[in-house]
């Protein structure tokens, strides 16, 4: 479940977002600003989009990476990784996973935001996505697709649970 595709292209090396930053900003640029100047404003909203909706608090700078390559001079964001603190994962047994508030605004670290899942959509302009549509029952098959063996059918029935009231949540800001 942890293992993915070689995303680097022939030349690319890896540098946390932090670091990054830090060699690259400009003098009092906060670190949304320096990515929308960078030309990534679509990935950071569709991040914070996604943080928001499997409540993601562990997104801090290093858990962002930039892809550069030095020959071309190129840098772009790699592909969104390192989710285990999200969804229920703090739920230690079915007790805990039934009390879970699905609907609660956990402190969450966010590089490039607040510490609000839910203030972190205010970020995002709602002209960026036109709107969301309605999520169905073939989003649930798709998101749970080979997971049956991993995770039990409450723990399924928890997390659609939370998807789908996230997900309608960002249906009433952005529609």
């Amino acid at each position: 479940m942890c293992a993915s595709e070689n995303f680097r292209e022939t030349g690319e090396s890896k540098l946390a977002l932090d670091d990054y930053y830090d060699l690259h900003k400009e003098e009092g640029e906060r670190p949304l600003d320096f990515c929308v100047r960078s030309g990534w404003s679509k990935y950071i909203y569709e991040m914070l989009i996604i943080d928001f909706l499997i409540l993601n608090r562990d997104r801090h700078g290093a858990n962002i990476e930039v892809l550069q390559n030095r020959a071309s001079g190129t840098a772009r964001i790699a592909p969104l990784f390192d989710h285990g603190l999200s969804l229920i994962y703090s739920c230690k047994d079915e007790q805990e996973m039934n009390k879970f508030d699905i609907t609660a605004d956990l402190p969450v670290q966010s590089f490039v935001g607040s510490s609000s899942a839910a203030d972190n959509l205010k970020i995002v302009p709602p002209e960026v996505f036109g709107g969301i549509r309605k999520l169905e029952e073939r989003d649930r098959t798709l998101i749970f697709r080979d997971l049956e063996e991993c995770l039990t059918q409450k723990q399924i029935e928890k997390i659609w649970d939370m998807i789908m009231w996230r997900w309608n949540y960002l249906e009433n800001i952005f529609n």
